[in-house]
């Protein structure tokens, strides 16, 4: 990702110079710009924002050297702040490259409108942008922490993200994924939350879960396992895996079952004036380890798993739908849009007082899971008597 960055960069720099030398009318001095790679933004004091850039220049040489740099500034406005930034940096800043925002809780639960209205403003800001939520105090902690793999932190924190889509564990979500759930009918966005992983040497970034919205208010977060389960119902799962807790005479086997495919469909059913939500799921999963000696093979065993896989996912879909109903009542999984899509004369009386009929909205879950696998790995390696 570095060496790929770099180049990019250098093309961008030698992009930049072939402007120069052709006298295009609104050509930039390269020397004059410093190229922005993530951002996080706090609330300051008195009511103010604070801006923390994490940019990226490139020196020249025998050997080019790609150096970060973090610098803050504040400001009244968000477009004061960025204005104030050259103060420190001396540079106008570009922002093109940028990879991430991150946002602490009180400015994601105080308006994400007038974060977006930055951003549709700023005619340089990418739409494939991440957007987070720092699960820490600030936003800020996260840039200025210690990247493993990567010198530049927001560039590492790209590449997590990158790597989250095999695992179902967060959302990967651009902004202008953010901005099209926002602005639609009967669906509150959702998008990665982020933290610090501590150890005595260093606090590296590290993807934890979902942060939830209520419309543009920011509501809660929830854990990485509870987001895999999210992903299932808004059919946004590409990976991952399932470990069940199987019950047999030798007492517990952990399970863990690699998911290959799977597909989620949301239904709206409409009975006497009343609405209810059938949520179909089919997935494709292959036993990758066992922690026992029970033969998953044989055709008992091996309905018996399957069935109660099915039976696991249910419950804990549920119990999910169940707490966002109960707990925040916002409607993160799109039941509302689902409806407006398949039967729009219908939502037209429900739209008014959608909050209302999703906190008592009645939801049932089919969970469909084929198990494919090769005979030999089935059941434990024979090791000893």
């Amino acid at each position: 990702m570095m060496r790929l960055f770099k180049i990019v960069l250098i093309s961008f720099f030698i992009s930049v110079h072939m402007v120069l030398l052709s006298g295009c009318w609104n050509y930039r001095e390269v020397e004059k710009m410093s190229v922005v790679a993530g951002v996080a933004i706090d609330k300051g004091d008195d009511n103010q924002y604070s801006m923390t850039v994490e940019i990226v220049e490139a020196k020249g040489g025998q050997e080019h050297k790609i150096t970060p740099k973090v610098i803050t500034m504040t400001g009244n406005t968000l477009f004061d702040t960025i204005r104030n930034t050259i103060s420190v940096s001396g540079k106008r800043l570009y922002w093109s490259h940028t990879k991430v925002l991150i946002l602490s809780k009180n400015i994601a639960e105080d308006d994400m409108v007038k974060i977006l209205d930055w951003y549709n403003r700023d005619a340089e800001t990418r739409a494939d942008m991440h957007i987070l939520v720092s699960k820490e105090k600030t936003a800020k902690e996260i840039i200025e922490s210690k990247a493993k793999t990567n010198e530049v932190v927001s560039f590492e924190i790209d590449d997590i993200l990158e790597n989250e889509k095999s695992l179902s564990k967060s959302p990967n979500i651009a902004i202008s994924d953010f901005i099209v759930d926002l602005a639609a009918d009967g669906i509150s966005p959702i998008t990665s939350a982020i933290g610090l992983q501590k150890t005595d040497e260093q606090s590296s970034p590290k993807v934890m879960g979902t942060a939830i919205f209520d419309k543009n208010k920011f509501m809660d977060f929830l854990s990485s396992d509870e987001t895999k389960i999210l992903l299932f119902i808004k059919d946004m799962v590409e990976g991952g895996v399932l470990v069940q807790e199987q019950k047999n005479k030798s007492g517990v086997t952990k399970i863990t079952l690699e998911i290959i495919k799977s597909k989620t469909k949301i239904e709206p059913i409409f009975s006497d004036d009343n609405v209810n939500i059938k949520i179909n799921i089919e997935t494709t999963v292959a036993i990758d380890e066992i922690q026992g000696k029970e033969n998953y093979m044989e055709e008992g065993n091996n309905m018996k798993l399957q069935k109660d896989v099915e039976k696991n996912m249910n419950i804990r879909i549920k119990n999910l739908v169940k707490k966002v109903q109960s707990k925040y009542n916002t409607d993160i999984f799109g039941f509302g849009k689902k409806i407006k899509e398949n039967l729009p004369d219908e939502w037209k009386k429900l739209e008014s007082k959608w909050k209302k009929k999703f906190k008592n909205l009645e939801v049932t879950v089919d969970t469909k899971i084929n198990i494919k696998n090769s005979a030999a790995l089935y059941k434990t390696l024979p090791v000893g008597d």
